[in-house]
């Protein structure tokens, strides 16, 4: 059968995959796809889609069959098609089942572990919860050099401060220090801090860019002299780095330093974690504590504990994971599930309560867009952990008996 070209249906297809698409645009989408005519055009945009995938989100025809069994009933309950759509959606497989998963909300999670069930993976469409908290949207705060605090928030487009004659330029969600400046020999510090749920770009003097994540700060000077570009982090940024050969660039951060020459990387430093992590995308670091000083290449990732106890560990990166947050996404491969909440801590600005002991490992990725209840009921679905939620206490309890 000829496929019937439908350009609305490419549009609608790319806003939903963006989860960009309006109530009114999603009703209009999936009445299209219901029509069996343009079964093979939406195939092959499917294919277009994952053929960019990553190996990880890929499933086997196994598991596809029992997503596609799951999630169809959800999707499709109110529009009086289940069994037609079930069954043409089935023929597609593993490309239908994967990109249904991210097309439904942005998200995929199946369960690692050996003694239980092998990977599964659900989606719902509504939650069992009455707390639909989303990423909260407290506000970003810049610490001038003379202790003024300016909320980011509140202010537009255009020059907000000087600081020893740099002008300070906010544009669209994004500072910048790099604009032309007036003479003078003053050198200030400022300071950004992002509140939970909250991520901000800074563009530094000499034009490298540095995306904060939630719940982090950023002590920077307003011009670099003497050669030396050093700036100070506590949480997580990743940076590029404008490439001076001769101006080495230096993050400090709880009892780390990383040294740089034109490159790019993550460094994740919450005090809340186990661990100080530097993960190298490009270029070369050496990542030192004290004497001790280790050469990262590409795709190798330095941690070292926030103890300061041990000496500093190199292995292999997963940089999909190291930079989901900054690409607006939870990814977790193999992640303890105590590291996972505190991420939704971070993001979400809950208080985590632990009632008995919680042990899962969980892989799985969903957009950071998503509400708490949605990413908490994914959690659920997928390991042996309950949870309960009272206004931003989020209590966490585990179904197996210890």
């Amino acid at each position: 059968m000829l496929s019937v070209t439908n350009p609305r249906l490419k549009y609608l297809f790319q806003r939903y995959f963006e989860a960009s698409l309006s109530n009114e645009e999603k009703e209009e989408f999936f009445d299209i796809i219901n029509q069996a005519q343009y079964d093979e055009e939406l195939k092959r945009l499917m294919n277009e889609v994952w053929t960019q995938l990553s190996p990880f989100y890929r499933l086997t025809d196994e598991q596809s069959k029992r997503i596609l069994s799951g999630i169809l009933p959800s999707l499709f309950q109110r529009r009086r098609i289940l069994r037609r759509k079930k069954t043409r959606m089935l023929k597609w497989s593993a490309i239908a089942a994967s990109l249904l998963i991210l097309l439904s909300g942005g998200w995929m999670w199946y369960r690692n572990n050996a003694k239980k069930k092998s990977a599964v993976a659900s989606v719902e469409m509504e939650t069992q919860y009455n707390n639909g908290v989303l990423p909260v949207a407290n506000k970003t705060l810049l610490i001038l050099g003379n202790g003024k605090s300016v909320v980011l928030d509140s202010v537009g487009n255009g020059i907000i401060a000087k600081q020893g004659g740099i002008p300070v330029i906010k544009l669209n969600g994004q500072l910048s220090y790099s604009g032309q400046t007036e003479e003078s020999t003053v050198t200030l510090y400022n300071t950004i801090l992002t509140p939970r749920g909250k991520q901000y770009r800074v563009i530094l003097p000499d034009g490298s860019q540095v995306w904060l994540n939630a719940a982090s700060s950023l002590r920077f000077p307003t011009r670099f002299i003497n050669g030396i570009r050093s700036v100070e982090l506590t949480g997580e940024a990743y940076f590029e780095i404008a490439d001076y050969q001769d101006e080495p660039f230096v993050v400090k951060t709880n009892g780390m330093q990383v040294d740089v020459l034109g490159t790019r990387f993550n460094v994740m430093a919450y005090k809340s974690d186990a661990d100080v992590k530097t993960t190298l995308v490009q270029g070369s670091v050496r990542v030192s504590k004290g004497n001790e000083k280790v050469i990262l290449k590409p795709n190798e990732e330095a941690s070292l504990e926030n103890s300061g106890n041990n000496s500093i560990q190199v292995k292999k990166a997963d940089i999909q994971a190291a930079l989901a947050w900054k690409n607006g996404l939870f990814l977790f491969h193999n992640a303890d599930i105590k590291s996972v909440l505190r991420e939704i801590v971070r993001w979400y600005d809950v208080d985590i309560i632990y009632e008995g002991g919680v042990n899962a490992h969980l892989n799985g990725m969903i957009s950071r867009k998503a509400s708490l209840s949605e990413v908490l009921n994914m959690i659920e679905i997928t390991s042996n952990i309950k949870f309960k939620v009272e206004g931003k206490k989020v209590t966490v309890m585990s179904t197996v008996e210890n």
